[in-house]
């Protein structure tokens, strides 16, 4: 993992022990958890320049939220809060690995590493695809690519998303927009060329 990767989980390490030591613990400590998997979701974003779509951010916390349970079944010694604890470097080794098209470690067997320490990762297949648009000519960075009704920054190129068919938009300036529709699937490949 990058030292800025690091550096980010660390924070988030202690952004969520501050959380969790708050007097409505009980009560916010899912939306505690899931905010410091959205930061780290977004410090990984911005230091890779892969955007991770709002579905597929949702999709990944529900996907982290099932493995924890299981984790937490299968294993009772590991406590919820080195579940919490490891949560976003969980997260941001997973994208890691995955965005590196190394093979991917399970949530679950990501969990188990993390907070004993040790344990085999095993490989899996990963459920979120990227989605690469290719714009001619790639600069200025002044284009803006729509995903299904959501806007991203200007310069943004590369996605994380789920699977499906996405609707694109890719705007620049006063040039002609670019529309098109991609069946996005785990095995790709998925792109789209624009020329603006």
């Amino acid at each position: 993992m990058a030292t800025s990767h690091r550096n980010s989980v660390i924070l988030l390490g202690v952004l969520l022990q501050v959380c969790f030591l708050t007097p409505t613990y009980a009560q916010s400590g899912k939306d505690c958890r899931h905010q410091a998997i959205l930061t780290g979701i977004q410090n990984w974003s911005d230091a890779t320049g892969v955007v991770v779509t709002k579905s597929a951010q949702n999709r990944l916390l529900g996907d982290v939220e099932a493995a924890r349970q299981d984790v937490q079944h299968a294993n009772p010694a590991i406590s919820s809060e080195q579940l919490d604890a490891v949560a976003p470097q969980v997260v941001v080794t997973f994208l890691d690995r995955s965005q590196q098209n190394r093979p991917s470690a399970s949530l679950p067997s990501l969990f188990e590493q993390y907070a004993t320490g040790s344990g085999l990762v095993l490989p899996s297949v990963t459920d979120y695809p990227t989605l690469v648009i290719n714009i001619k000519p790639p600069t200025p960075a002044d284009f803006v690519v729509t995903i299904d009704g959501t806007s991203f920054p200007a310069g943004n190129a590369t996605f994380r998303v789920t699977e499906g068919t996405k609707s694109i938009l890719v705007v620049r300036g006063d040039k002609a927009p670019c529309r098109a529709t991609v069946k996005v699937t785990k095995n790709g490949p998925n792109s789209l060329n624009c020329s603006l």
